[in-house]
C-alpha cells in the first residue's frame, strides 16, 4: 500500500498479456491519466474486473488488507475503463476501496477517494443507490477524520450517516435503528471509546423498544450493549439498572429468554466484583438456577464450570469452607462425567487446584497431592510439556510431595519444571524469579536430606540464572540464594567460599536495606562467625560490634532476640582469646536478654555455655 501506483502498473500490464486494443485508463488514486496501450475484448475485460472485485473482497474478510487493496485498484482501473467515472460498478468499487484503506489506518487515500465519490453522486441523481451511497460516504468520512484525530468532525459525519439512513427508511425505523447499531459498534471496537458510542446505542435502544417492544431479543442486546458501555466508563449503577432492565425483556421472552437471562445475571456480577461479595455470589446463584432450567446440551459445560469455579473462591473467601468445597467438587464431577474432549481443560485443571488448597488448608497433604496430580494432568493434555502452566503444576505438586515424605518423586517433579523455565527464563523477569525459586526450593530439599554438594549445585545455577538472564531490578531475590548457599558451606565447613558469599550478603543487604536494617545485622554476625572459625579474631570482632551496633537503636522483641545471639558470638570469641571475664560478662548479658524474651533455646545455650566458662575460671584460678 505504500507503493500503489507502482504495483497498480505491474498488475496492469500483467493484465494486458491477455487482453489486446487500444485504452485510456485513469489512475486508480489520483486524477491523472496513464495511457496503455492494448487492444481489449470487453466482455474478457468486465469478467477480469469482476475477479479482481471478488478477490479483494475476499482477501479484506481473511485480513489480507495488502491483497485485497491490489486488487481492489485493479477492479477500479477496469471499471473507470468500461464504464467511466458516473457509474454504480466505479462508485461501489472505490467504497470498498475506502474501506480496506480504513483497515490500514490510510484516512488520506480513503478521504481521496471519497471526494471522488461524492463528486460522482451529484452528478448522478436518478441513481437507485444514491441515497444508500451518500450514507457509507458519511459513514468512512466519520472513520477517516476519526483515524486523523478529529474526533468533533467524525461524530458530525457518523450522526449524519443515521439521518441518510433515517431520511431513506424513516427515523423509527429497524433499518435506522441497526445503522446506529453499526457506527456505534465501529467507534467502540475500532476507536476504543464507550463515551462516544453509548449515544448511538441509546438511539437504538430507544427505536428498538418503540418497534420491537420489550418482549424482543434484539432489545435486550441492544440494552445490555449499553449496560456494558457504562460500567466500561466506571458508572456501575447505571450499568446496573440496564443489566435489571435487559433482564426483564429476556424474562418477557419466556423459555426462549431463559439463556440470555443466565448470562446477564453473570453480568451483574462481574459488575459487583469489587463492589459487594454477597451480591456476587447472589447473582452467580441465580444464574445456575436459571441454567438449570434449560435443556444441558443449551448450557456450554464450560460455563457451568466455570461459576462453579467462581463461587468456590467466592465462598472461601467468604470462610464457608464446605460450600467452597462442594462447589470444587460439582466442578470435577461436571469434567469427569463429559464425554466432550474439546471442553475446557485449563477450567478443570484450575477446580483441582482449588480441592487440593482446601486440603492443603487442613494439612491433609495426601489428598491435596492427589488433585495435583489431577491438575498436572489436565495441565499436559492442554498446554503440552513445555508450558509455564504445566512447569507450574510440576512445581506444585513436588512442594506436596516434599510434605508427604515421597522425596525422589519431589525433587523430580520440580527439576521437570526447571527445565521448561530454562527455556524460557530470558522472556520475563517473572520467569527468572520462578527459576530461582525452584532451585531454591530443591536446595532446599537437598539439604534437608545431607546432599549438601547438590545443593550448592543448585544454587549456583540459581545465581547463574539470575546474573545472565534478569534486569538487575529484583536484586533482593538473590539474598535468598546468598543466605542458603552460606549456611551450606558453613555446613560443609568451607569457611573461605563462606567468607566470599558472606560479604556478599553484607553488600546487598547493605545496598538494598540499608546499612542500619537488622538484615545487614544478621549479615556481618554470620562472617564474623566465619572469622571465627576461620581464626582471624580481629575482623571476628568488627563484625561482632557492628551488627551489636545496629541493633542497640533497636528495641522490639526480635532485635532483643537477636542481640542476646550476637553476645553469645562475642562471649565466644573472648573465650577463645583467654579473656575469661569478658567471656562470662557477656554471656550473662546475653542470658539477660534472651530470660526476658523467654527465648528457651537461646537460654539452654548460653547457660551451658556459662557453666564451661565458669569451670575454666575456677581451673585457672
Amino acid at each position: 500500500t505504500t507503493n500503489t501506483t507502482n504495483t497498480t502498473n505491474t498488475t496492469t500490464n500483467t493484465t494486458t498479456s491477455t487482453i489486446t486494443s487500444t485504452a485510456t485508463v485513469k489512475s486508480f488514486t489520483s486524477s491523472t491519466v496513464t495511457t496503455v496501450n492494448r487492444e481489449i475484448d470487453p466482455m474478457v475485460d468486465m469478467w477480469t474486473e469482476r475477479c479482481h472485485n471478488a478477490l479483494g473482497k475476499r482477501y479484506f474478510v481473511m485480513g489480507d488488507m495488502h491483497r485485497s487493496i491490489m486488487h481492489y485498484e485493479q477492479s477500479l482501473g477496469m471499471c473507470l475503463q468500461l464504464y467511466g467515472e458516473q457509474n454504480e460498478e466505479t462508485t461501489s468499487t472505490r467504497l470498498d476501496l475506502s474501506f480496506a484503506y480504513v483497515r490500514v489506518d490510510q484516512a488520506e487515500k480513503v478521504l481521496e477517494q471519497l471526494d471522488v465519490v461524492k463528486e460522482s453522486l451529484s452528478k448522478m441523481q436518478n441513481s437507485p443507490n444514491r441515497l444508500h451511497e451518500l450514507k457509507t460516504i458519511q459513514f468512512l468520512f466519520g472513520i477517516a477524520h476519526y483515524l486523523r484525530g478529529r474526533r468533533e468532525e467524525a461524530l458530525l459525519h457518523f450522526n449524519s450517516a443515521v439521518d441518510v439512513c433515517a431520511n431513506m427508511m424513516g427515523k423509527d425505523s429497524i433499518t435506522t435503528a441497526d445503522e446506529c447499531i453499526t457506527v456505534g459498534l465501529q467507534i467502540r471496537e475500532t476507536f476504543q471509546s464507550a463515551e462516544d458510542a453509548i449515544p448511538f446505542f441509546q438511539r437504538a435502544y430507544d427505536i428498538q423498544m418503540k418497534v420491537l417492544g420489550n418482549a424482543c431479543e434484539a432489545t435486550g442486546n441492544t440494552c445490555r450493549r449499553l449496560a456494558f458501555l457504562h460500567r466500561e466508563l466506571g458508572d456501575n449503577e447505571k450499568a446496573a439498572a440496564l443489566f435489571e432492565e435487559a433482564l426483564g425483556i429476556y424474562a418477557n421472552m419466556g423459555e426462549e429468554g431463559l439463556l440470555k437471562q443466565g448470562l446477564v445475571y453473570e453480568d451483574l456480577a462481574a459488575t459487583y466484583k469489587d463492589i459487594s461479595i454477597e451480591r456476587v455470589i447472589n447473582y452467580f446463584e441465580r444464574a445456575l438456577e436459571v441454567y438449570s432450567q434449560i435443556e444441558k446440551d443449551d448450557v456450554e459445560l464450560d460455563r457451568l464450570a466455570r461459576i462453579h469455579g467462581a463461587l468456590s473462591s467466592l465462598y472461601g473467601t467468604a470462610g464457608e469452607k464446605e460450600k467452597s468445597i462442594s462447589h470444587s467438587n460439582i466442578v470435577t464431577n461436571l469434567y469427569a462425567n463429559c464425554n466432550d474432549k474439546a471442553h475446557d481443560l485449563d477450567n478443570e485443571a484450575m477446580a483441582f487446584l482449588r480441592l487440593a488448597s482446601h486440603h492443603i488448608a487442613e494439612k491433609e497433604y495426601g489428598k491435596a497431592v492427589v488433585n495435583l496430580e489431577k491438575c498436572l494432568t489436565c495441565r499436559i493434555k492442554h498446554y503440552g510439556e513445555d508450558h509455564k502452566k504445566t512447569a507450574d503444576a510440576y512445581f506444585n505438586l513436588g512442594n506436596y510431595q516434599y510434605m508427604t515424605k515421597e522425596i525422589d518423586l519431589s525433587i523430580a517433579n520440580v527439576e521437570k519444571g526447571i527445565a521448561v523455565y530454562e527455556g524460557i527464563v530470558e522472556e520475563s523477569m517473572e520467569n527468572v524469579k520462578k527459576l530461582l525459586d525452584m532451585r531454591l526450593f530443591v536446595a532446599r530439599v537437598h539439604n534437608s536430606q545431607g546432599n549438601e554438594l547438590l545443593a550448592i549445585e543448585q544454587l549456583e545455577n540459581a545465581e547463574r540464572s539470575y546474573l545472565k538472564y534478569s534486569d538487575r531490578s529484583e536484586d533482593v531475590i538473590l539474598l535468598s540464594v546468598y543466605d542458603l548457599l552460606a549456611f551450606t558451606l558453613c555446613k560443609l565447613e568451607y569457611w573461605n567460599q563462606a567468607m566470599r558469599t558472606y560479604k556478599r550478603i553484607v553488600n546487598l543487604n547493605g545496598r538494598l536495606k540499608g546499612l542500619d536494617h537488622p538484615h545487614t545485622a544478621e549479615a556481618y554476625n554470620g562472617l564474623g562467625n566465619v572469622y571465627r572459625k576461620k581464626n582471624v579474631s580481629g575482623k571476628a570482632q568488627q563484625c561482632f560490634l557492628k551488627a551489636l551496633a545496629i541493633y542497640s537503636n533497636k528495641t522490639d522483641g526480635p532485635a532483643k532476640v537477636s542481640t542476646a545471639g550476637i553476645l553469645y558470638n562475642i562471649g565466644m570469641l573472648e573465650h577463645y582469646l583467654g579473656h575469661l571475664h569478658k567471656a562470662i560478662e557477656y554471656q550473662e548479658k546475653s542470658l539477660h536478654l534472651a530470660l526476658e524474651m523467654h527465648a528457651d533455646q537461646q537460654i539452654a545455650n548460653t547457660r551451658n555455655y556459662l557453666l564451661r566458662l565458669r569451670a575454666d575460671l575456677a581451673a585457672k584460678q
